[in-house]
């Protein structure tokens, strides 16, 4: 086990990604700067589907 001395310091766990984009959903099919799949799936489907689990987005997220 490693022990680091904090003493003085601060300690914030969970900032690595503090934000999050509800435009853009994340999922392969609308990140053409990866890889273009909005062939597949179009940016209307993926806004639609980003609406149809926003709560569930939002309860994990807060």
């Amino acid at each position: 086990m490693t022990v680091i001395d904090g003493t003085g310091k601060f300690l914030a766990l969970g900032l690595t990604d503090a934000h999050i984009h509800f435009s853009q959903d994340g999922g392969y099919y609308t990140r053409p700067d990866a890889i273009d799949l909005r062939k597949f799936v179009s940016l209307d489907e993926e806004i639609a589907i980003t609406k149809n689990t926003m709560q569930d987005k939002l309860r994990r997220c807060s």
